[in-house]
This record gives C-alpha cells, structure tokens and sequence, in this order.
C-alpha cells in the first residue's frame, strides 16, 4: 500500500496526483448539474426539481457507510446509467439524469475531500488546496464546454457528455485506491485549546457550507436563469457557465497571493466587491458581452472568498479533528444542492433575479461567519494561524 505522507510530514507527489485528479473529476460531474437541469428540469424555468433531484443523489452517498470503493460503484453507476439513457428514448425521463448526476457529485466530492482533508496541516498542504482547487474549477469548465458540444447536436449526445464527466469519479477513484488517506501531524491539543472547538467548528461549518450552497446555486441554475432573464439557449448560457468556473479557478489561485486576514481585510472585502458587481452586471447587463463580464466578477469573487475559510479550517488545530466534522464535510455536495430546491421553486414565481439575490446572500452571510470566527481568535488569545 502506497503512504501517502514521508516521514518529514511531506506529502508524497502520488497522493497530490490522486487529490488533483479526484477533485477534476468532481468538477467535471458538478459542471454537468446545469445543463441537465435546463433540459430535464420543469418546462417552467428555474424550478428546484432538479437540484432536489441531484441532492438526493448526493445525499445517498453521503451515508456514513460509505466507502472509497463506493466512489467507483457511484461513478460507474451515473456514467452507466447516463449512457444507457444516451443509447434509449431520451424523452420522458423525468429527472432521473440527474439523480445519477448526483450520484457522481456525492462521490466525487466525497473522494476528493477524504483524500485532501488530512493533507492539509501538512508541510505542503497550501500547494495541495492550490492544485486541488484549481482541478475542480477546471474540471467544471470542461465539463460546461463538453455539454455545450454535445447539446449543440442532440439531446442524446448531451447524455453522452454527461455519461462521460459522470463517470470520471470511479476513473479517479480506481487511480487512488492503492493510496490511504495521509495521517495528520498536527500536535494534541490541550484541554483549554479543545474547550472552544465545538462552537467554532459549527462556525466553521457554515461559513463552509453557506459557500457551497452559493457554488451549487450557480451551478445547477444558471444556465435556466441565463435563458429566463436574458433569453440565451443552453449552449451560449453553458458558454457563459465555463467561463464562471474559469473565472473561479483564476480568483482561486490569485487569493494566494493576499495578505492574510490577520494583517488586512482584502482578503475578505476586494472578493465581496467583486462578487457583488458580477452579480449586479449579470442581473441588468444589456448584452452577452456584459452577461460574460459579469460571470467572470462573480467566479473571481467567489473564488477568492472560499480559499481564507479553507486555509482558516486546514491550519487551524484541531478544527476538523473529529468523525463529526469530516461527515460535514463529505456532507456538503448534498446539502448545496439541496439548498437550491427552494431557491429555484421561489425564483419560477418571484422573477429569475431571486437567484443572486439568493446566491450574494449566501455569500454574505459566510463572510459574517467566517469574520465572528476571526474575531473570536483574535480576542481569545488563541495562537490560531488567522
């Protein structure tokens, strides 16, 4: 069996491989949510059947039974069963594309945080997260861009697309399996530094998945509300949705290079500023031209917002030091795409706008989270790595 961590508390370059390409591979099953739901959804747009749909698939392989070998059934299960589909009648399906979609996410997500999660107070964790994250926002992209060739001829060659990125997970997850997850090195904590983690773990936790519910928002929805407000087709609205998630990788990486939250606040507030413009641009743009400009404010601002709350929860001792918060974790995919059930359902009546409205709130109210758990280190005294 492979380790995946040196004796130095190094990871070893086998297990980035494995995180970089599991987490590619989630993103390619994520990027297909969108164009899914535009085509099998509810004639009436913006409905949350087929976020609901995705999130029950997710959610059944978020289960604590789960195992890594699961990954790979979950991944052959959704590539399979969208080919199949692909090969039938692909009318009168219902949302079953994307339950299996779903299915796919779940385990993608699942693999790829198991596999980066215990990395990260390592001596290479920043560059792990950096590679991690880039992979999934990359593999979004190409998952948009695959779904946008095959819609532009048919309905079955979309499901061929979709069998494809769906399947990627068991692809990446048969890649991994000589691999187990690396055995973190932070050191035991004390009885007075434990005392706190409780609260600030379900801080943590909210920030994290308030984000997440943002990502899934936009990523189950935006082709449907590009099409309602602006009145683009699948294919230029999946276009528009690639150049999100390469926007989102681009502001991904370049947070790196901000100061940290303990020294300024542009870590936090050029992103916000950034995401709040996209999201206004993308609500009263007058043209594609405007629409892609405010996709890219939107993906670089919700980019950058995510890496100090991942950074916060990887260097922080202990915060995820426990069964409880890994499941939170593995957790997330569902619960993010669950959220947009009832955002899609409300915004079918309200007007396509209740989508950003819903999607910048989300973000909001992480970064009051992710700031109350600053502030606590910050007056606590704790050494935290803020």
């Amino acid at each position: 069996m492979t380790e995946a961590a040196g004796p130095a508390g190094s990871l070893r370059p086998d297990c980035v491989r494995a995180a970089a390409s599991s987490a590619f591979a989630a993103g390619l099953a994520v990027g297909m949510l969108g164009s899914l739901n535009f085509r099998f959804s509810s004639p009436s747009l913006l409905v949350g059947e087929g976020a609901a749909a995705a999130g029950a698939g997710a959610l059944l392989v978020a289960l604590p039974a789960f195992r890594r070998a699961w990954a790979v059934a979950a991944g052959l299960a959704a590539g399979g069963g969208l080919a199949a589909l692909a090969v039938a009648e692909p009318w009168g399906l219902g949302l079953l594309p994307l339950f299996l979609t779903g299915l796919a996410v779940g385990g993608g997500c699942r693999m790829a945080a198991d596999l980066i999660l215990p990395g990260l107070p390592m001596r290479h964790g920043p560059a792990l997260l950096g590679v991690a994250g880039a992979g999934f926002c990359l593999g979004g992209c190409a998952a948009g861009l695959m779904a946008a060739a095959g819609a532009a001829f048919s309905t079955r060659g979309l499901l061929t697309c979709a069998a494809l990125g769906c399947g990627s997970p068991a692809w990446a997850a048969i890649r991994a399996k000589r691999l187990r997850p690396a055995a973190g090195l932070a050191a035991p904590l004390g009885a007075a530094a434990r005392a706190g983690l409780g609260p600030r773990r379900v801080v943590m936790a909210a920030s994290l998945l308030l984000q997440a519910s943002a990502g899934g928002l936009v990523a189950t929805l935006m082709p449907a509300f590009l099409a309602r407000a602006h009145g683009l087709a699948l294919v230029p609205g999946l276009a528009v949705l690639s150049v999100f998630w390469l926007a989102f990788a681009a502001g991904y990486s370049a947070s790196f290079r901000l100061p940290s939250v303990r020294e300024a606040v542009s870590p936090l507030g050029i992103p916000s500023a950034l995401a709040l413009a996209g999201g206004v641009l993308l609500q009263f743009a007058a043209g594609p031209p405007g629409v892609v400009l405010g996709a890219v404010l939107l993906g670089g601002g919700m980019g950058a917002l995510l890496l100090p709350a991942v950074r916060l929860a990887g260097a922080s001792p202990g915060l995820w030091e426990s069964v409880a918060g890994t499941r939170l974790v593995r957790a997330f995919p569902a619960a993010a795409l669950l959220a947009g059930w009832p955002v899609g359902s409300v915004a079918s009546h309200a007007g396509a706008g209740l989508l950003l409205v819903a999607v910048l709130g989300c973000l909001a109210a992480a970064q009051v989270a992710l700031a109350a758990l600053i502030g606590d280190y910050r007056f606590s005294g704790d050494p935290a790595p803020v």
